[in-house]
């Protein structure tokens, strides 16, 4: 659907609101998606400053919408690895705002073995993982960093 006042052409799934806003329809319905994108922008951000601590810690953003490349796109979302130096083991954690997916991994002579993780994430309405709700982004981006800490312990001391 091309937006003539912008010269711009709308994402697909996507739709303007009365009010001027995109929404993006989703399994769940049309679902506003400047708040989910702000709530899963905050959380890549909260990531990113977290990397700045944590060694080995790095983040990268899948996609962005077209409507406003600051933000992460809350359907391609963004991956979070903790890879550091001197560990032959890692783990990434991919988020959106409809899921969470954990791998981890250890190299061994050579042989890479790997586990997958998959949990529900909730940023439509807040910042959820699983059962627990968190007040905001840095609660649950320092959530999820322990969690992937625990399972680089266990990546590491896996035979």
């Amino acid at each position: 659907m091309a937006d003539v006042r912008e010269g711009r052409e709308e994402a697909p799934g996507t739709t303007e609101t009365s009010e001027g806003r995109s929404r993006w329809r989703g399994r769940g319905g049309a679902v506003e998606a400047d708040a989910t994108a702000a709530r899963i922008t905050a959380l890549e951000r909260e990531f990113r400053e977290l990397s700045k601590r944590v060694p080995g810690l790095e983040v990268e953003v899948v996609g962005r919408p077209a409507a406003d490349e600051s933000l992460v796109h809350p359907t391609a979302g963004f991956e979070v690895r903790l890879e550091p130096g001197g560990v032959e083991a890692g783990v990434s954690l991919y988020v959106s705002s409809a899921y969470g997916e954990m791998r981890r991994w250890r190299r061994h002579d050579g042989i890479e073995g790997a586990a997958r993780e998959r949990f529900t994430v909730s940023l439509t309405d807040g910042f959820g993982w699983g059962e627990s709700i968190f007040p905001d982004a840095g609660g649950l981006a320092n959530d999820l960093l322990g969690y992937m800490q625990f399972n680089l312990d266990m990546a590491a001391d896996e035979e």
